[in-house]
């Protein structure tokens, strides 16, 4: 048998993961708190750029005389906008320029996918960071317990994460 310090440590070894898998964890065991269903399905990438690309045909934006935005350039848009934490205008200056001319189309049809998502209880990658931060930073009691629970946090390759990632840690 495991004594206490023992076991503790494996129970804290137990939460090690990727930053979207331990998202999810929280996020289906704190879901309530959010309003969300806690059986919530996740998109993967290909998954989510289907549901931009049904929306994009729904909302006309596809048959454009000038050639709308891909799905999978939809899709990349709307997560650099996610996890850097920026204005659609500044991700579209700064990343995706070609595609400026779209701005209000893309708020339309990102404000469609984020409705269709929470119709059908749906995450992507994206909402279980953007997600988890919000848990985090508007239910303090669910932060504190977290913070007792887990007094360090190793992360691999710190130098690949994104600027929600570095707000998921530091606050």
């Amino acid at each position: 048998t495991l004594g206490g310090t023992s076991q503790s440590l494996l129970q804290r070894l137990q939460w090690a993961g990727t930053f979207h898998s331990t998202g999810n964890r929280l996020l289906r065991h704190y879901a309530k708190h959010l309003g969300l269903d806690p059986n919530f399905s996740v998109l993967d990438r290909s998954d989510a750029a289907d549901v931009i690309d049904n929306l994009r045909e729904q909302l006309g934006f596809a048959q454009k005389a000038q050639r709308f935005p891909r799905k999978d350039v939809c899709l990349a848009i709307y997560s650099h906008r996610v996890n850097s934490q920026t204005s659609l205008k500044e991700t579209l200056e700064t990343h995706f320029p070609w595609c400026a001319q779209w701005s209000e189309d893309l708020t339309t049809l990102f404000r469609a996918y984020v409705d269709r998502k929470q119709q059908l209880s749906l995450l992507d990658f994206d909402d279980l960071l953007l997600l988890a931060f919000k848990l985090l930073t508007e239910h303090a009691g669910v932060r504190e317990k977290w913070q007792r629970r887990f007094g360090y946090l190793m992360v691999d390759e710190f130098q690949d994460t994104n600027r929600l990632q570095l707000e998921l840690v530091t606050n």
